[in-house]
C-alpha cells in the first residue's frame, strides 16, 4: 500500500471515530439546559470516615429532605450536607432503600 493510500486510510479512519465520539456527560439531547434556579437544589453530602470525609452529591427534595445514592450511606453514616449557598446543615436520619441505590436523608432544621 502506498503512502498516499495509507494516508488516506487514516484520514477517513480519523472522521469516522471524530464522528462517533459521544456527546459530552452533560449533555441530553433534546432537553432544555436547566435554569440557575434548578442548580439551588443540589447538595454535598458528607460522611466523617477513618482518615477523612466521604462526599457525595444529593438534591433537595424540600428544605429538610435530601436524595442521594444508597452507597452515600454505606461506608458511614452521613453527617452533614452543605446547602449551594454554603450553609452546612446536619443529618439527623437517613433511610436506604434494600431495592435501589436510593437513600434519603433528614436534615436538622426546620
Amino acid at each position: 500500500m502506498s503512502l498516499a493510500s495509507r494516508l488516506a486510510s487514516a484520514a477517513v479512519a480519523l472522521a469516522a471515530t471524530t464522528s462517533l465520539m459521544a456527546a459530552p456527560a452533560s449533555a441530553i439531547e433534546n432537553a432544555p439546559i436547566a435554569s440557575d434556579a434548578l442548580s439551588n437544589t443540589a447538595a454535598r453530602v458528607t460522611a466523617d470516615v477513618a482518615g477523612g470525609t466521604f462526599v457525595c452529591t444529593g438534591a433537595a427534595i424540600s428544605p429538610t429532605v435530601i436524595l442521594t445514592a444508597r452507597h452515600c450511606t454505606t461506608q458511614a453514616d452521613p453527617t452533614s450536607v452543605t446547602a449551594p449557598d454554603g450553609t452546612v446543615i446536619p443529618v439527623t436520619g437517613f433511610t436506604a432503600s434494600n431495592k435501589s441505590d436510593l437513600a434519603v436523608l433528614k436534615l436538622g432544621r426546620t
